[in-house]
């Protein structure tokens, strides 16, 4: 078995960490970094009155903590970006109808569908 002096055997020893650390710690960095981004989807939907089937034009739609006025479209429908992955209460509040609320599964980088959300008129005592 061959001896290196003790300099060179520090500076061998030193070069192998160095390259274990240089290796080994943007692997680990690259883990905990993608595991801590958050990830988002949307969630889409059309709001329409449920007696008249005529959509509805403006509403403040709640998905967990995220508060969304909404000037939804001609045709009552709306899109909320950047929603937090996993299962969140959805909530619709307009004036002249009931208020609703459902629970909405977001995937991530997805779109998620919630459909027509028929509300009842406070008006005609629906």
């Amino acid at each position: 078995m061959k001896t290196f002096p003790p300099m060179r055997r520090g500076a061998f020893g030193t070069v192998l960490l160095s390259t274990m650390i240089a290796t080994a710690i943007p692997a680990l960095c690259a883990d905990t970094v993608a595991s801590t981004q958050p990830e988002f989807g949307t969630v889409t939907g059309r709001l329409v009155d449920m007696m008249s089937k005529v959509p509805i034009t403006a509403a403040t739609i709640t998905i967990g903590r995220i508060v969304a006025v909404v000037a939804v479209s001609d045709k009552g429908g709306f899109i909320i970006r950047n929603v937090p992955v996993g299962t969140r209460e959805l909530r619709v509040d307009t004036i002249g109808w009931k208020r609703y609320t459902t629970t909405v599964t977001v995937t991530a980088n997805q779109a998620t569908d919630i459909g027509i959300i028929g509300l009842n008129s406070t008006i005609s005592g629906q």
